[in-house]
């Protein structure tokens, strides 16, 4: 029988899994919509991807949903009732109407959630959705980054981004201006990477609300440094210098044919 650490760190190679196939599914999804493939072959690939999904499932399910030996406890379908039925403990019975709907209660009863729902993990699948589907260059990625650690304090990385309302997130950047006292240019920045945190969630379903819609830009401006910029603060960081360096030296080493750059 596995170690409760040993399950956690299964657990983290699963969840990571499971991400991959999360960000295939979108993938999918925006290939069919700019008519990169057919219904035919996204359908297709879809049911691909769910069987994996279901399968991972089902492996770590068989790692924590297990009696006293080790050995894996009943999941059993009721064809007469319509229900996937399995034993918790004693006489505690869980049912569902899918199996895959089941297995998402079990492993919520031992705790062992496969999508976390942090936004610094919502941020860190936003950006590789954007790496891979959007037509922008590293130094772009590179700003959000930059952007995120600069705005997005530790304690409200580790929130549950299906709680943020309208009011926590309106308090949250109040309380962030109100701290680092922003540019315009940069609380603009702050409220790029809500957008890009916030719509993915929505997209994808996690969250039904996007409280960033609720954010007045005119009202927070009010609040930021709207003075002009000292010749000082104009000077480029030497993280600048080499964000710049190592984005010309990417341009450079691209491939060419007569002098033009191969998409």
């Amino acid at each position: 029988m596995k170690t409760t650490k040993e399950i956690l760190l299964f657990a983290n190679e699963i969840t990571k899994l499971l991400d991959i196939q999360i960000g295939r599914k979108k993938t999918l999804e925006d290939e069919y919509k700019c008519d990169i493939i057919s219904l035919a072959d996204m359908l297709k690939e879809l049911d691909m991807i769910n069987k994996k999904e279901l399968k991972l499932k089902r492996t770590l399910v068989s790692q924590v949903h297990v009696k006293k030996n080790g050995l894996p406890k009943s999941i059993r379908y009721d064809a007469v009732r319509d229900l996937w039925i399995t034993k918790i403990s004693g006489d505690i019975r869980i049912h569902a109407r899918t199996e895959e709907a089941l297995l998402d209660k079990i492993l919520e009863y031992y705790d062992c959630h496969l999508m976390s729902y942090t936004i610094d993990h919502i941020f860190t699948l936003a950006l590789k959705h954007k790496e891979d589907i959007d037509i922008c260059s590293p130094l772009t990625i590179q700003r959000y980054k930059d952007s995120y650690n600069r705005f997005i304090s530790e304690e409200f990385r580790e929130k549950d981004i299906r709680k943020v309302d309208n009011d926590s997130l309106q308090s949250y950047s109040k309380l962030m201006t109100a701290r680092l006292h922003p540019k315009k240019k940069a609380f603009l920045s702050y409220k790029g990477v809500l957008n890009l945190i916030f719509d993915y969630a929505e997209e994808n379903n996690y969250i039904q609300n996007n409280p960033v819609k609720s954010i007045n830009n005119k009202k927070f401006l009010m609040q930021c440094d709207n003075s002009k910029p000292q010749s000082s603060e104009k000077i480029l960081s030497l993280h600048d210098i080499e964000t710049i360096y190592s984005e010309i030296n990417r341009r450079n080493n691209l491939p060419r044919y007569q002098g033009y750059l191969v998409p």
